[in-house]
């Protein structure tokens, strides 16, 4: 069995309850948190490096179970322990950069600039300019935009967005080219020329979520239309926890002696589960399925009992039933 598919899904299980609990932590800050910022500012630029076709041309090794401890140590952390949460995210950082990913990520960076992303740097410095400029004239006009709690927060988010985009350009890790360099040049201009404030707001918020865009996992986490509704976002979240923690217990059990991945059976329910797990995300992301609470509270199950699987037999059994549950599912718009 390929290593590639096997990680992906990991990664982006990985990627999926790292965002949701650093959100939790991120709601219950009475302040902005410098370090917690600078620390998913890494992340971020980590995540952005899985959408380069380079990163996989070869196969990451896979170690079961290793991944898996540490995202759920994340998952496990109090949402109101900030630094507990910084501890335990900088070890799984740590872990990515410098264990799993370490060849993968000397493949895409490289030293030379391209010229196109030189050109996007300069146009990204350019347009930071042109915002300054207009704030400053809407703070000449009594707007008072550097007490906006409204505009904080929103120059907060692009400043993170804006460094991120500018390390991995720096390093070829995403590539520009003249229609992105444009568009940026763009939104710049009519960011400087906007006079009313509300508008002011909604064309910074298009540009940071341009540069979302530019810098997000392409091919890994793919950008979709519609939003999924509350309970398909629940069954997306409890899907991912169980593949987690279904690694994690294959990882304990490859320890105490007992390796299923190189099993016939293992590696035919496993492809099977990556295929029907791609559709399934997708299709929930998109609400072309819809979730039920009791699919949800089914897939959490499946997560809670792994511990208590010890035998082959009973990660056949665990990946039967979640494999029939998204085959089912699939079947209704096949």
């Amino acid at each position: 069995m390929t290593t590639n598919p096997t990680v992906k899904s990991l990664l982006f299980n990985t990627r999926l309850l790292y965002l949701i609990k650093y959100q939790e932590v991120l709601g219950h800050l009475d302040r902005p948190d410098a370090d917690l910022q600078k620390l998913d500012q890494s992340f971020q630029t980590l995540f952005a490096h899985w959408g380069n076709p380079k990163f996989w041309t070869e196969n990451i090794p896979w170690i079961a179970g290793k991944t898996s401890d540490l995202i759920l140590q994340v998952d496990k952390v109090n949402p109101r322990e900030c630094s507990a949460f910084k501890t335990a995210a900088t070890t799984l950082l740590q872990h990515l950069k410098e264990d799993l990913l370490k060849d993968a990520l000397q493949r895409v960076v490289s030293t030379d600039t391209s010229m196109w992303n030189l050109r996007m740097l300069n146009a990204l410095r350019k347009t930071s300019q042109q915002v300054d400029a207009r704030v400053a004239l809407f703070n000449n006009q009594g707007e008072d935009l550097d007490n906006n709690t409204e505009f904080q927060d929103l120059k907060e988010h692009q400043q993170g967005l804006m460094a991120t985009y500018r390390n991995l350009l720096k390093t070829n890790a995403v590539e520009a080219d003249e229609t992105k360099v444009k568009n940026i040049k763009k939104r710049g201009i009519r960011l400087e020329a906007e006079i009313v404030l509300t508008e002011f707001f909604n064309k910074h918020k298009k540009l940071s979520a341009y540069i979302n865009k530019q810098v997000s996992a392409v091919g890994l986490i793919p950008h979709f239309a519609e939003v999924p509704s509350e309970e398909n976002q629940k069954s997306i979240t409890a899907l991912s926890l169980a593949l987690i923690k279904m690694d994690q217990q294959i990882g304990t059990l490859a320890k105490a002696g007992k390796d299923f991945t190189k099993e016939a059976d293992f590696a035919s329910l496993s492809t099977d589960q990556l295929s029907l797990q791609n559709t399934f995300r997708k299709a929930l992301y998109c609400n072309t399925i819809t979730a039920t609470t009791s699919d949800t509270n089914t897939l959490e199950q499946i997560a809670s009992s792994l511990a208590n699987v010890n035998d082959l037999s009973g990660i056949k059994t665990k990946y039967v039933a979640l494999n029939d549950l998204m085959r089912n599912h699939i079947a209704i718009i096949g």
